[in-house]
């Protein structure tokens, strides 16, 4: 009897993992281009030139001693930069699934300090809600009318995302102002509070 028992556990343990995965798949089926050609999307200004904060990003990524996502990577990375008006509070939560595994690195810009940790809710459930707050196909804020146009005073989230053969970059600037008017700046701001309460930031 106790072997039926724990064979239906099992059972109930490897149908929900299953269906667990099959989530992240789908969100990346949805994410990822089916056409044998790489995707770079990277955000410009009206008069076409790569967006100030791109590059701002790329001088941090060297300061922290990172590769470029620029050219893809083989499973999926998400990093989301802080770019906070006080410096002391300025961080990178690098965001990995490679593997069937999940892992967290957060990076402390001043002191140039790493940390990796674990989600409060579990893998499970942090990444089904990060992933359903459309993390990686939300747009560019600045391409979205009352969604903010950036400000030289502030706060603004730049966000990377990479497959093996997609990369795209885009911003929010202080998302938190509208929410009312954006459904993408709420979203983004959902997606910084999940980030904060689950890694205690």
């Amino acid at each position: 009897m106790k072997n039926i028992y724990y064979i239906g556990l099992l059972l109930i343990f490897l149908s929900t993992g299953c269906n667990r995965q099959s989530n992240i798949d789908k969100e990346l089926l949805g994410f990822n281009n089916i056409t044998k050609y790489f995707i770079r999307e990277i955000p410009t200004n009206p008069r076409g030139k790569i967006d100030a904060f791109f590059a701002s990003t790329k001088e941090k990524q060297k300061l922290l001693g990172l590769e470029s996502l620029e050219n893809g990577f083989d499973g999926l990375q998400i990093r989301i930069w802080f770019d906070v008006g006080n410096i002391d509070k300025q961080k990178l939560v690098n965001i990995t699934y490679k593997n069937l595994i999940w892992t967290t690195t957060v990076y402390d810009l001043i002191t140039k300090t790493k940390r990796i940790l674990i989600p409060k809710s579990g893998w499970i459930n942090f990444s089904n809600n990060l992933l359903n707050l459309k993390i990686l196909t939300l747009p560019n804020g600045d391409e979205i009318l009352n969604c903010g146009g950036g400000g030289g005073d502030g706060s603004t989230y730049n966000i990377e995302i990479a497959t093996i053969n997609h990369y795209r970059y885009y911003s929010y600037w202080e998302p938190q102002l509208y929410t009312q008017t954006c459904w993408q700046a709420k979203n983004i701001n959902k997606v910084l509070s999940l980030i904060t309460k689950e890694f205690v930031l």
